[in-house]
C-alpha cells in the first residue's frame, strides 16, 4: 500500500505533509498545485517548496533552493540547485 499521508482540514481539500515519502504521490500534488497558482488560489512558495522537495527525494536538482541538509557541525548547508546563478531572479 503506498505512503499516503495527508490530514483532513474539515471541509477543506486535502493537504499532503511534508514528511510524506511518496514521490509519485508528492509530484501529482506539485502539478494540481502548480494548477492552483496558475489561478492565483495558493502562495507561491508553498509550489516552490513542494517542487523542490520533490526533485531532492527524487534525486534531481532542486529549482529554488529550498531544500537543506546539515553538515557535521550542525550547519544548513543546501542541496544541490539546478541553476544557482538564477535563484534570486
Amino acid at each position: 500500500m503506498r505512503d499516503r499521508q495527508y490530514r483532513s482540514l474539515g471541509s477543506k481539500p486535502l493537504k499532503p505533509r511534508s514528511t510524506t515519502l511518496d514521490t509519485e504521490f508528492m509530484s501529482r500534488c506539485a502539478e494540481l498545485i502548480e494548477d492552483i497558482f496558475a489561478n492565483f488560489y495558493i502562495k507561491v512558495h508553498k509550489m516552490e517548496l513542494l517542487r523542490d522537495r520533490t526533485r531532492t527525494m527524487s534525486e534531481q536538482s532542486q529549482i529554488y533552493g529550498t531544500q537543506f541538509d546539515v553538515d557535521e557541525e550542525g550547519w544548513p548547508i543546501p542541496l544541490p540547485v539546478q541553476e544557482p546563478e538564477a535563484i534570486n531572479e
